[in-house]
């Protein structure tokens, strides 16, 4: 029931969310480069397996909606292995109701449709964390080699999986009689390191090869934080927002009432010390930790990365509700805990409808939330007007800010033949060559213009509604304008 229940919610938003979520379509033409080449490394800055997933499905069906349909599998197939874990883990009722709300959380299924690794991530470890908690009950081999392959699987998909592994290694040894069990018991120990071991080749063998490679252990991980400080070209936000950001996110994407009893739960569970529960317990704290860290001391302030915790937390809500309601009737624990299911859903619905009808401060902020995943509003009212007011033969050139030059062309419609996406990188001379060549070849029609992209940083137009790029010889027209992007019309050049 809940599989065919996670796989239709996640197949409707196929087909009304689109595929954005932040990085998904830099993820697809990284893979789609990785089918001309497939022995090369996808990226000098992400961890490969998940390019190698999305070049697999583009070689059964080279199609945008072959990658995500992979995606949705994968979100969806979620699931069974998350049932597995809470109902080993927690009594049947916490486990049933966790299951549903994670069925239809909104979060994980908007990006259960994209191209992004957060749902292919959190796939292999819930896979991972379910053959742990039935090692945990059989010291079967099949257990070992099965959940030290799914995390390392989730390891060479995103760096948060790494915190995963050590923290389910020391829950594998044997505390029933506190620390003197712990240290004595060599068959736990036997089971801790060979699990460990395995879980950790992923991660160890991208380490190995980055020395290799790069002669630093974590130099793509680097790179990544060294852009998040530097580039001038993506958003920044203020020291508060890094400090508010994580919890921020998971209280709105879970909704209060999953957030806050599901802190809770978290606490009473490790309070209580009752096992597999409070090893989970122990991994959302200690990978929420991790996140925060990042966020507050290397500005990694994506919302979509609580994903790969913020799962763990539904069966911990449940479970506090659980333990609040000891001494109530039946009724009432049942009442208690539709209650919380129905709010949730209610919570989860206001999140999609104040994405698309709230004022922009606050819609953009439900959006990446949103099972949606609706464009910020003003690049969706600068598409809109961009597919309104274009010919199928206009050529255009979009300037550059915060990795948005190529979702606006492609959600405008504008073909990639027709559509000059200035570059990042370049010195003004050899960015103005590059426009001038394809003013020449293509004459395009409009300019999109961002004060704060790489055109207003060169180029520094008035707010007027007719400027000048003498450099150029273009002359344009102001059409449309929002808050940081404008549309002019290029009236003449030098090289018509």
């Amino acid at each position: 029931m809940f599989l065919v229940l996670a796989f239709g919610v996640r197949l409707i938003f196929l087909f009304i969310a689109p595929n954005n979520g932040t990085d998904a379509c830099a993820r697809l033409m990284i893979a789609r480069a990785l089918m001309k080449n497939p022995f090369r490394l996808p990226s000098a800055v992400w961890l490969p397996l998940h390019f190698w997933l999305l070049s697999l499905s583009l070689w059964v069906w080279d199609s945008e909606w072959s990658a995500r349909f992979l995606t949705l599998l994968l979100g969806a197939g979620t699931i069974l292995p998350y049932w597995g874990v809470v109902r080993r883990s927690f009594d049947r009722r916490v486990a049933y109701y966790s299951t549903l709300m994670f069925a239809l959380f909104g979060f994980h299924i908007g990006y259960s449709v994209t191209t992004s690794s957060e749902a292919p991530t959190v796939f292999f470890l819930a896979s991972g964390v379910y053959a742990w908690v039935r090692l945990r009950e059989d010291e079967g081999w099949r257990w070992l080699i099965a959940g030290g392959g799914a995390l390392s699987a989730a390891s060479l998909c995103r760096y948060e999986a790494w915190v995963y592994v050590p923290i389910l290694s020391v829950f594998l040894l044997d505390f029933s009689q506190g620390l003197r069990s712990a240290w004595s018991n060599r068959s736990a120990w036997r089971r801790a390191l060979g699990f460990g071991a395995i879980a950790s080749v992923g991660a160890v063998g991208w380490i190995v090869y980055s020395l290799v490679r790069w002669g630093h252990a974590f130099a793509a991980a680097d790179r990544t934080f060294v852009l998040n400080a530097t580039d001038l070209l993506t958003v920044k936000h203020s020291r508060l927002y890094t400090f508010l950001v994580v919890p921020g996110a998971s209280l709105i994407s879970l909704g209060p009432f999953i957030a806050g009893l599901g802190i809770c739960g978290v606490l009473w569970v490790i309070r209580g010390r009752t096992l597999p529960a409070a090893g989970l317990a122990t991994l959302a704290l200690g990978s929420g930790g991790a996140h925060y860290y990042a966020a507050v001391a290397k500005n990694v302030t994506m919302a979509r990365y609580t994903l790969i915790y913020s799962w763990l937390l539904f069966p911990f809500a449940f479970e506090a509700l659980r333990l609040l309601s000891r001494r109530w009737r039946e009724q009432s624990v049942r009442k208690a805990f539709l209650s919380v299911a129905v709010l949730t859903l209610a919570w989860e619905a206001g999140i999609v409808l104040g994405a698309h009808r709230l004022p922009a401060t606050v819609a953009d902020k439900l959006a990446v939330v949103s099972p949606t995943l609706p464009l910020p509003s003003e690049i969706r009212g600068l598409t809109g007007w961009l597919k309104a007011h274009t010919a199928s033969t206009d050529s255009i050139i979009v300037d550059e800010f915060n990795y948005e030059s190529g979702d606006i062309a492609r959600f405008s419609a504008i073909p990639q033949s027709r559509a000059f996406c200035v570059p990042r990188r370049g010195s003004g001379g050899e960015i103005d060559r590059l426009i001038s060549d394809f003013v020449n070849t293509r004459h395009p029609r409009l300019l999109v213009y961002c004060e704060r992209g790489v055109l207003g940083t060169l180029w520094k137009l008035s707010d007027a509604d007719e400027a000048e790029v003498p450099a150029l010889g273009l002359r344009l027209r102001k059409l449309w304008e929002g808050q940081s992007y404008r549309v002019y019309v290029i009236e003449d050049s030098g090289h018509n």
